[in-house]
């Protein structure tokens, strides 16, 4: 029987160390079902099931790259912008052999058009450009966010997913729009919009 050689990385104990929490905080989140607990890898489930056949992504705050890189086997095209060029400089390094992701580093605002003006068929949307101190840069408000959606409305595609992070954010305060105002707008332009699991969900109705 031939001896068969297993190489362990240094980063192995810490990995299996982090999946196993992940999990478990899933499995307290089912249970509870306490939306604000809500963990990453549950979110990033939930995208790749909204998804559908939809096959470019677009993510604007890309922080480390953890939403991009999980749904990296699941679209054609990913598409992330972060403002803060240190962060850019992290996701550069964490990408550069997955050349179907695209990184951008700016104000989202101004890049968004852009990247929407390029794409000719659906796309999944997750907004995630919203300050949140640290290492986060800060643009010209807390959140883009009314601006991102309205640059992405612009395209009047029915099979768009709008998916927009951290719903409790939007209580009207610091520059934010109330979950209200946030539904107002999407109705106004023909969207229908639920939150679920700590994230607004727009799709055209």
């Amino acid at each position: 029987m031939k001896n068969i050689k297993i190489r362990f990385s240094r980063k192995m104990p810490f990995l299996i160390f982090w999946y196993i929490k992940q999990y478990s905080r899933a499995i307290r989140w089912m249970l509870t079902k306490k939306d604000k607990d809500i963990t990453a890898i549950i979110k990033h489930r939930m995208i790749r099931n909204w998804a559908k056949e939809v096959k470019i992504f677009v993510e604007t705050g890309t922080y480390l790259g953890d939403t991009s890189w999980a749904v990296r086997n699941t679209f054609r095209e990913i598409h992330t912008v972060e403002m803060s060029e240190e962060l850019y400089n992290e996701a550069l390094k964490r990408f550069k052999n997955t050349r179907h992701v695209h990184l951008y580093q700016g104000n989202s605002e101004d890049i968004l058009p852009s990247i929407t003006s390029k794409i000719t068929e659906n796309a999944v949307f997750f907004l995630d450009a919203h300050h949140s101190g640290g290492v986060t840069t800060k643009g010209n408000d807390n959140t883009p966010i009314v601006k991102e959606i309205k640059e992405i409305f612009k395209r009047e595609r029915v099979g768009d997913i709008v998916i927009v992070d951290d719903a409790d954010s939007f209580t009207g305060k610091d520059g934010y729009p109330t979950a209200k105002e946030m539904q107002i707008l999407a109705e106004a332009n023909g969207f229908a919009m639920e939150i679920e699991c700590n994230m607004m969900k727009l799709v055209k109705k």
